[in-house]
């Protein structure tokens, strides 16, 4: 059987071929709300659905009249269309299952269990595997964002410059929702403008230009310790925008990259950034020069250190210490590192 993937299901529904039953599970909400609006929009013309669209939530609605409202027949229109949000609210969503082994044929239900997979245990997820179509949205690491961003802007005939990305991942994490809205409103400011650049990121979406986890590991790996001290102590003075457990995550992939750059010293830029997972060879300098001032065992010690506060910042063994404190010591061991100095 074919891999449901969000490509497929949207060429289908853009193709006008429709499924009884969608079943859209899993931790990244933005593909669900993506399918279920295209079908909201487009399965039913505005006037049919006065009378044939139904939009319910999982904490208002019980399985029978779900089941009620979809084995009814469409009024002066091809199909009925029912919208079921927060599917993973309604108490007796198993109920479901004989509706799923043999649904109405004039009917779209789409069922939108978010933030969390069904038990593929479960009799309904089994049944619907066999009559429905059934799509898992998983969050993408955050190593795959910016390929989505630069999807997501070409889809707008417009590019995105690769610090541009970055920074987009750096703020908003691999939340693709807020990237999806930040983008929206960014390329509605920029009209016509067909590149987005790194400045048009840092001025309209709320970064600090000069005071960002991106301008830090830069620091780091540059051994600036003037800089990193402007950052951290922009970063100690702003900590609800720089929360230390996003910026241990942020310097843990970064020195970690710079370890394999290290590692790959004699490598090409093809074969460094294949390694790198970079998608054009933007950084491959930076990352080459960060490696310059390191040895492999400091970097292993560095990762060693940022293991170590990742769990200092989830609460383990902190001694009540603010993170403030925390950022400065973590900041400090790192760039205490002897320098190689080649």
């Amino acid at each position: 059987m074919p891999v449901v993937t969000f490509d497929t299901i949207m060429k289908d529904l853009k193709a006008g071929n429709y499924a009884p039953v969608y079943l859209l599970h899993g931790q990244e909400t933005y593909f669900i709300d993506q399918i279920a609006s295209y079908i909201t929009e487009h399965a039913l013309s505005e006037s049919e659905r006065v009378f044939n669209q139904i939009i319910c939530y999982g904490k208002e609605v019980d399985s029978r009249t779900i089941t009620d409202n979809a084995r009814q027949y469409p009024m002066m229109a091809q199909r009925r269309v029912i919208i079921l949000k927060e599917a993973q609210s309604m108490r007796d969503l198993a109920n479901l299952e004989p509706y799923l082994a043999h649904p109405a044929k004039s009917t779209i239900l789409v069922i939108c269990h978010m933030h969390k997979t069904l038990d593929g245990r479960k009799t309904l997820f089994k049944t619907a595997k066999k009559h429905a179509v059934v799509f898992e949205s998983k969050r993408l690491y955050d190593n795959q964002v910016p390929a989505w961003i630069e999807s997501f802007v070409a889809r707008h005939q417009k590019q995105i410059d690769p610090v541009a990305s970055l920074a987009l991942v750096e703020y908003l994490g691999n939340d693709l929702s807020k990237i999806s809205n930040e983008l929206d409103k960014l390329m509605l400011q920029l009209g016509d403008q067909a590149v987005i650049t790194e400045g048009d990121v840092f001025d309209n979406i709320g970064i600090s230009r000069d005071f960002n986890v991106f301008e830090l590991q830069k620091a780091l790996g540059m051994r600036d310790v003037v800089k990193i001290e402007r950052i951290v102590q922009h970063f100690v003075a702003n900590a609800k925008s720089n929360p230390l457990i996003l910026v241990v995550a942020n310097l843990f992939s970064y020195f970690t990259k710079v370890l394999i750059a290290r590692s790959m010293a004699g490598a090409n830029d093809r074969e460094l950034g294949t390694a790198l997972g970079l998608r054009s060879n933007y950084f491959l300098r930076e990352y080459r020069e960060a490696a310059r001032k390191y040895t492999v065992e400091d970097l292993e010690r560095i990762i060693g250190i940022l293991r170590k506060y990742d769990l200092h910042a989830k609460g383990v063994d902190n001694r009540s210490r603010q993170e403030g404190e925390l950022l400065r010591q973590l900041i400090q061991e790192i760039y205490l590192t002897p320098s190689v100095g080649v």
